[in-house]
């Protein structure tokens, strides 16, 4: 027995040597890491929630945390035991979802790896977790009265879902029902639902914390015929005597109407009585009937009495007939009743003709058949009459145009022929016979115009009228025919400047604008340049080539412009209407002719004294091209050159293919060349060119020239040179007695670039003179006008002790 104790207390120590050496391993585990705690043994656990309370049936997810060392925490999810006390009330499966299954208390154990906790469980009876209606989607159909929708209550059925999956019907008390328009749906507790016009509405139902909303659509029925009623019935007429039916509809709505606009009428013995579209019945005999209406589906039968009378006597109107042959003429036959009544009897009589070779009767309408005479005799109800019918010859009856229709175009013309109809038939031409009038009811649409031609003036529906008294009758007889004129139409299309004008030649690079227009049916002209197509042909012609080009100004022309010589047709269409014409371009001519200078420089009229430019004769020909003519160039030409101011400025010295100028003094020289040519692609031109002759500025990098002028000490230049711009300038004043500049003076403002001087310095000055002298400045502007420069300050016996030197650059 010692042994045994023994051996159970090393086992014992053992263990918990263990478990201390595992609890090491874990707690080292955790120094090191946050991850992976669900390999390690927790110091206790925790499940959430903490007392679990279920519905029967009802479901719930638990959770479980894990508390370590060192205030880790942590969720667990697996190697988890879920024990019930009693799976008979719940249970728990592997993942920690538990159902409640009846009612009743119980207690849930969760272990993991050692480490246990026990929750609370309660489980109570099912309960309602969804709301289902019945109808899902009600529909509800109001009838109306007046046109006013009748409320009308309907039926829904409210179920709960219960946790453990039955359905158990709601009481409605039990339900708090809101609509979303009251005006328009309610619900009450005596009647439930009540819908009260159409509309798709929405019905809140709450049980508890659960809520439906029932979306219900509610029509109203259309308005609708329910039954006919005839107003009066039976209706009774005596034969001859017409009536208007009276029935009215009674609508759905328990309204009426007595609109019988759609109703239709069926008489159910045609031989006693006719009855129209418009519900007015006529009676054509005698006896008893019955007449139908119908609208919208329903029908009423109304009973129809004719009386019956004895016919005392008949009248025919007229009492006589004079035809023509082949002419028809109509008459009337009046019964007369024992009751003092009569009626039109036409459609009931009896007729007859006593020689129908001569004369037929149908119904009221005797036609003449030969030339004679007849007796017409009517009877009905044992009456008769008679009247006696005349044939006579046939007349002139009708004028008949051919055609009877005319669809014409604005503009455009049709003939047509006039014929008289005669009564019997016969038919012979009158389009010749002047005594014919023809004419357009409405002359503004058309016109009829000599040798019996119909013409379309504007867009319009009118008629053709032609009379004619003839002088058999003495009767206007006319005819007519419809006239139909339609938009006019293009016909051909012109160019303007005329055909002529754009034909002429036109030398390479000159251009001529021309416009499109239309001419229409009516003889309108129509401008069209902007929306007809522009074409060209340069090759169905021999002649033809692309010698020009074509193209738009942008302002309601066509340019054609020469390139080379040749010729080209110019194509205009629109609306399937084409026109052209030809353009011809010549050789180029020479347009203008001028002096050029061919050194490169920024300012080709100025040159420095001492230095030398090229000079070229230059034209300019009718294509843009140009080309040098300074020595001539060809066997009829000769070009002359020649200085016209200032020759000692400057010198003109021939070279190959150009003129060299060499400056000498300081001033303006002036180049003029003619030139002479038989050719009269060239003729006879001129041209001219100016250059100033400018002395450099002390800078070296400006040029200048020199403008002297008597004005003493200190006066300033600003009112005698403020006339251009600002610019570098020399403004010391210098005297010419000892070659020195005395003091610095206040010329703030100089002439600019755009002026220059005639001053010839080669010309000596006295310091004495006085201002007869020419001593100053004759400024020049851009164009050429003398603004001459000359101070007005000068001492009383003429002496001019100061000259201002003043340096203008460009």
């Amino acid at each position: 027995m010692r042994m045994h104790l023994q051996s159970i207390l090393l086992g014992l120590t053992f263990l918990l040597a263990c478990n201390k050496t595992m609890q090491k391993a874990n707690d080292a585990i955790l120094v090191q890491t946050d991850s992976n705690l669900e390999e390690i043994i927790p110091k206790k656990i925790a499940v959430s929630p903490s007392r679990l309370v279920l519905s029967v049936g009802e479901y719930s997810q638990l959770s479980v945390n894990g508390i370590y060392p060192y205030n880790r925490t942590g969720p667990i999810t697996k190697d988890l035991i879920w024990t019930p006390d009693d799976p008979s009330i719940f249970d728990v499966d592997s993942k920690g979802v538990a159902i409640g299954k009846k009612e009743g208390k119980s207690l849930l154990r969760v272990q993991k790896l050692g480490t246990a906790t026990t929750i609370e469980v309660t489980i109570k009876a099912a309960s309602v977790n969804q709301l289902i209606v019945f109808p899902e989607r009600p529909k509800v159909t109001l009838k109306a009265r007046l046109g006013e929708p009748i409320a009308k209550t309907f039926d829904l059925n409210v179920y709960g879902l219960k946790t453990d999956g039955k359905l158990e019907k709601l009481n409605p008390k039990d339900l708090v029902w809101t609509s979303s328009d009251d005006s328009a749906m309610s619900w009450s507790e005596a009647e439930g639902p009540i819908a009260k016009k159409a509309g798709r509405w929405t019905m809140s139902i709450k049980y508890g914390d659960l809520e439906k909303l029932l979306p219900i659509d509610v029509e109203q029925t259309p308005r609708a015929v329910d039954h006919l009623e005839a107003i009066e019935s039976p209706i009774v007429l005596k034969f001859g005597d017409s009536k208007t039916i009276s029935v009215r509809a009674v609508m759905n709505d328990e309204s009426t109407s007595m609109d019988m606009s759609g109703a239709s009428y069926v008489a159910s013995d045609a031989s006693q009585f006719s009855v129209n579209a418009s519900g007015l019945l006529t009676a054509t005999g005698s006896g008893n009937s019955t007449v139908k209406v119908r609208l919208g589906g329903k029908e009423v039968s109304i009973p129809v009495y004719i009386q019956e009378f004895t016919v005392t006597s008949i009248t025919l109107d007229p009492d006589q007939i004079s035809l023509r042959l082949g002419e028809s003429k109509s008459f009337v036959a009046t019964a007369h009743f024992s009751d003092g009544s009569e009626a039109n009897i036409s459609s009931a009589m009896v007729t007859s003709s006593s020689s129908p070779m001569i004369m037929s009767v149908t119904h009221d309408t005797v036609k003449g058949l030969g030339i004679g005479s007849a007796n017409l005799t009517v009877s009905y109800k044992g009456a008769t009459a008679q009247i006696f019918v005349n044939v006579d010859s046939p007349a002139l009856e009708k004028l008949e145009i051919i055609p009877a229709n005319f669809n014409l175009i604005a503009g455009r013309s049709q003939t047509f022929q006039v014929w008289g109809v005669k009564t019997d038939g016969v038919k012979y031409d009158l389009t010749a016979n002047t005594d014919v009038i023809k004419s357009v009811l409405l002359n503004s649409f058309g016109e009829v115009l000599m040798g019996n031609t119909l013409r379309g003036k504007a867009k319009g529906t009118t008629q053709l009228t032609a009379t004619y008294v003839d002088p058999a009758t003495q009767k206007n007889i006319g005819g007519s025919a419809l006239l139909v004129v339609s938009e006019p139409v293009l016909e051909t299309i012109t160019f303007d400047p005329p055909d002529g004008s754009l034909e002429s030649s036109q030398p390479a690079g000159r251009f001529t604008d021309f416009r499109i227009k239309g001419l229409y049916s009516d003889n309108t002209q129509e401008d069209i340049t902007d929306v007809a197509k522009i074409s060209v042909d340069t090759y169905s012609l021999p002649a033809y080539s692309y010698c020009a080009k074509i193209t738009r100004t942008g302002t309601g022309r066509v340019r054609a412009q020469g390139i080379s010589p040749g010729k080209l047709k110019i194509i205009a269409t629109y609306s399937e209407v084409s026109g052209s014409v030809v353009f011809t371009s010549t050789p180029k001519i020479v347009e203008a002719l001028k002096i050029r200078r061919t050194d490169t420089t920024v300012n080709p009229n100025n040159m420095d004294k001492g230095t030398t430019a090229n000079l070229i004769a230059q034209v300019t020909y009718s294509d843009g091209s140009k080309d040098n003519f300074t020595n001539g160039g060809g066997p009829n030409r000769t070009i002359t050159w020649y200085a016209t101011a200032d020759t000692d400025v400057a010198t003109l010295v021939s070279e190959s293919d150009h003129k060299r100028v060499d400056t000498v003094y300081q001033g303006r020289a002036t180049f003029d060349v003619t030139l002479a040519d038989t050719d009269p692609l060239v003729g006879n031109l001129s041209a001219s060119f100016t250059m100033s002759v400018l002395v450099p500025c002390a800078d070296g990098n400006r040029r200048s020239f020199y403008c002297f002028f008597i004005s003493p000490v200190g006066d300033s230049c600003t009112n005698t040179c403020a006339l251009k711009r600002r610019a570098n300038n020399d403004p010391r004043v210098y005297d010419p007695a000892t070659s020195t500049y005395l003091n610095s003076g206040a010329c703030d403002d100089i002439l600019g670039n755009d002026f220059f001087t005639s001053f010839d310095p080669r010309v000596s000055y006295s310091p004495s003179a006085d201002s007869a002298q020419p001593i100053g400045c004759s400024v020049y502007t851009e164009l050429d006008v003398n603004i001459g420069l000359r101070a007005n300050t000068v001492t009383a016996d003429g002496a001019a002790p100061f000259f201002r030197r003043v340096c203008a650059c460009e």
